[in-house]
């Protein structure tokens, strides 16, 4: 398995789904903007464009789904919790122990 969560990525020993982590991680650390040389060794790895397009549109996804659950508050599912980066930046600031901290909610009149 090549997949880590965030932070931790490791090598793969398949190189194309190596590939293909690599790629997607670049293009999350780049904010969709990577090099051609990048571009043409995902390619090259036996990718088309249309893969390349997968790509974005998963990080879209993924993108307006935190940030709509950071809008709503939607508290981490316990199970997902070791993969929050919340909860590592909370690990690292008090390894004693953790709360869930409350989740700030809007006024009653909502957002306007």
């Amino acid at each position: 398995m090549c997949w880590q969560p965030f932070g931790r990525a490791r090598f793969c020993p398949m190189p194309k789904l190596q590939s293909f982590s690599a790629f997607t991680q670049l293009m999350v650390e780049t904010r969709g903007n990577p090099t051609k040389p990048a571009v043409d060794a995902f390619l090259a790895a036996g990718y088309g464009e249309q893969q390349v397009l997968g790509i974005v549109l998963a990080i879209a996804c993924k993108t307006f789904s935190n940030y709509v659950n950071h809008l709503a508050g939607t508290p981490t599912d316990p199970a997902f919790a070791p993969y929050s980066m919340d909860w590592h930046i909370a690990r690292r600031a008090c390894p004693g122990g953790l709360q869930h901290a409350p989740v700030q909610q809007a006024p009653e009149e909502g957002i306007k």
